[in-house]
């Protein structure tokens, strides 16, 4: 019997695939495919990657309480808000791990720099002369039902109109009278 005839084409070929099975058996499980990130509830803002998790523990049946200190400003005026970006992932990872939506009780109470990325968007036109690139965000976290507190205290400080903030926010008097009661209450406490 006569064997073929080696090429150096051939073991190079075969070099690249021992390699990549190689490759392939080092990462295990891991897909070599990405693939896109899931939106269940909160659509173009902060999807959230299929990862092969270990454990969990997030209780799907609690109510999973969150109250939110947004005081920093905007990395970047012209685009939307990266905080809120992230409460928008909190929103759709709570439904991608089985949290019912009527489980999920985010409250994000807004003050300091942070006050102008609420503004609506005429008054964000009149002050910055471009639309307020968080209009849509603030729309979808508020319609998942994330709630918005603007504090008082910066309206009066910073000279904003009530009438100048997004609709969806609600006034209460100080951040303190918001985010203090809602701690005692057993809200978990993010700074933002």
């Amino acid at each position: 019997m006569e064997y073929p005839r080696v090429t150096a084409h051939m073991i190079r070929t075969s070099l690249i695939t021992l390699t990549t099975l190689g490759i392939i058996v080092c990462l295990g499980h891991v897909s070599l495919v990405a693939q896109e990130p899931a939106y269940p509830v909160i659509t173009g803002y902060a999807g959230v990657a299929s990862v092969s998790v270990d454990t969990t523990v997030i209780d799907s049946t609690a109510t999973q309480r969150v109250v939110a200190e947004l005081v920093s400003p905007a990395i970047k005026p012209d685009a939307p808000h990266q905080y809120l970006v992230m409460v928008a992932r909190w929103v759709n990872l709570f439904a991608v791990s089985g949290v019912p939506r009527n489980r999920v009780d985010i409250v994000v109470v807004i003050h300091g720099e942070a006050a102008y990325a609420l503004l609506n968007n005429d008054a964000h036109r009149a002050r910055y002369g471009y639309d307020n690139p968080n209009t849509e965000l603030i729309q979808k976290i508020s319609a998942a039902g994330v709630t918005l507190l603007f504090c008082g205290q910066t309206l009066a400080i910073r000279q904003i109109a009530k009438e100048s903030i997004a609709p969806q926010c609600k006034v209460v008097l100080g951040m303190a009278t918001a985010v203090i009661p809602l701690q005692l209450r057993g809200y978990a406490y993010v700074k933002l």
